[in-house]
């Protein structure tokens, strides 16, 4: 028998959960096992919208007395009975429903989606190669180590420790939707903290070279940012949740996290005042961008302090 109409189920986003065709009329939609379409929805009653024939052969959504009532879609006002035309929407409790009519037009089916950059292995490894490269640059840089072993020690930690982060959102994905997207993932973290360790270095240099420490709680929101973006995709990929939802979950998580490292490096300061930091003091002069003297004649300049102090000195106590 040809479906007289069809009811589809939305998500939050508007996507379609399920489907069901009305092969006879009036129907029932409700929570009532004995309703024709069941909603899974506490707010709905057991049989709270009927689905008729007018007399002149029209369809006509009908409330059957519920107590939450019946609503077309962006509109307040409760109704008791409504024509229907293709595509309206209407909700009931918290669930949104639209109905269509036979002969609906679909869009064209999509193409099935190719591996695209975002998951390719060439791009995970780049992005790997990339993170231990910065790290290494900035360990030998500000530790003034040769060694390659110390040097790369870090690196290599660091790389260990994003590999468990991946594991861990690459695990919550597959139990939540069957597919680890584990590459998806893995770009996602090293591209990210990639960029985070370079955003690190520059400001660095840029504070060293030219003073620039008043910029500090600017360096801080970019980098917070970044990081923010980061945990944006790892929740794209891993849980669905509307933009607004997801965009203050996100704020949140980056605030906590960062605001935590934040207070700990405060009260782990606290006791030490007139502190500076060593990679903010020091750096090989090489890397030093404005007008300065060699190391060497620095030195000179210091041993030449030194014995005009102490020559000050004994003709005091003289």
């Amino acid at each position: 028998m040809e479906a007289l109409a069809f009811i589809e189920e939305l998500g939050r986003n508007g996507e379609v959960i399920r489907r069901h065709a009305l092969n006879q009329l009036p129907a029932c939609i409700g929570r009532g096992y004995d309703a024709d379409v069941l909603v899974d929805d506490p707010y709905v009653a057991a049989r709270h919208l009927e689905i008729r024939l007018t007399a002149d052969g029209e369809l006509e959504a009908v409330d059957i007395g519920s107590l939450n009532g019946t609503f077309r879609f962006g509109d307040k006002t409760r109704l008791s009975a409504s024509r229907i035309h293709s595509d309206d929407m209407f909700r009931i409790g918290q669930t949104q429903l639209r109905i269509r009519l036979p002969g609906q037009t679909i869009p064209a089916e999509l193409p099935l989606p190719q591996r695209t950059w975002d998951r390719h292995p060439l791009v995970f490894a780049g992005s790997v190669v990339l993170l231990i490269c910065f790290t290494a640059w900035d360990q030998c840089v500000n530790t003034f180590k040769t060694d390659i072993s110390d040097i790369f020690a870090l690196p290599i930690t660091f790389f260990s420790v994003l590999l468990i982060w991946v594991a861990v959102w690459s695990l919550v994905c597959r139990m939540l939707h069957g597919k680890a997207n584990f590459l998806a993932h893995g770009i996602v973290a090293f591209a990210g903290f990639s960029v985070l360790a370079f955003v690190g270095i520059l400001t660095d240099y840029l504070n060293f070279a030219f003073d620039l420490h008043g910029f500090d709680l600017a360096w801080k929101i970019c980098l917070a940012a970044i990081f923010a973006a980061i945990l944006h995709r790892h929740l794209r990929l891993t849980v669905r949740l509307s933009r607004h939802v997801l965009f203050v979950l996100v704020i949140s998580l980056a605030a906590v996290i960062f605001g935590g490292i934040g207070g700990l490096n405060s009260v782990s300061n606290a006791n030490k005042p007139g502190l500076q930091s060593f990679n903010g003091a020091i750096k090989p002069s090489a890397f030093l961008f404005v007008k300065g003297i060699h190391s060497d004649q620095f030195v000179g300049l210091a041993e030449q302090l030194k014995e005009n102090a102490d020559k000050d000195a004994g003709a005091m106590t003289h």
